[in-house]
């Protein structure tokens, strides 16, 4: 089995050209961007007389499904939980077999920190994360993340925003993220 697969999207490291060389496609964003062109990235899986050459899959899935799927292919039980779901249904055509992610969270504290949430045809972007206004795009309409529909859903938006406290861990690395969350909640009590 070969898998190979990305950790980002297109950069602007070494001379890098994203826009001279269309890197990113459709997608807006760069590394470090948690815009899909940050963060969509192609996998190509090879196992053959298991996947069937040519398939496609519009699975929503992340690195951190890797280790759950590989430990699933080995046929070994993983002694410290993760949230990550194995993909070896889709690999294999099970699609109905296939778990699936409410949504995937992602987080970057450098640049002021950001906040990115996918869930079905819904993305939400969040800068600063915790107290920054949040953009929502509908990614079944809008691939490059060019028209913010926050203000048109705002029932969405709320919800994205429980997701977002839902999904977040306070990082003794970064202590920002804990000041930012308290000041939210005290301004949210009046205080």
């Amino acid at each position: 089995m070969v898998m190979l697969t990305s950790d980002n999207g297109p950069h602007h490291e070494g001379g890098h050209n994203p826009k001279f060389w269309n890197s990113n496609g459709p997608f807006q964003g760069n590394k470090r961007s948690l815009y899909d062109g940050g963060i969509r990235v192609p996998m190509i899986v090879q196992w053959p007389g298991h996947v069937k050459a040519g398939s496609t899959t519009a699975l929503m899935a992340g690195a951190v499904d890797f280790m759950a799927t590989a430990a699933e292919i080995a046929s070994l039980k993983l002694n410290t939980p993760t949230d990550g779901i194995s993909f070896l249904p889709t690999l294999l055509g099970k699609d109905e077999q296939q778990k699936k992610h409410d949504y995937l969270y992602w987080e970057f504290y450098e640049q002021g920190s950001k906040q990115a949430l996918r869930a079905g045809k819904w993305k939400a972007v969040r800068r600063p994360m915790i107290t920054g206004p949040i953009e929502l795009y509908n990614l079944s309409e809008d691939i490059a993340e060019k028209n913010d529909l926050a203000k048109r859903y705002p029932e969405i938006v709320s919800s994205f925003d429980l997701k977002f406290t839902e999904a977040h861990a306070p990082n003794k690395r970064w202590r920002s993220s804990g000041k930012a969350r308290d000041a939210k909640r005290e301004r949210s009590e009046g205080r």
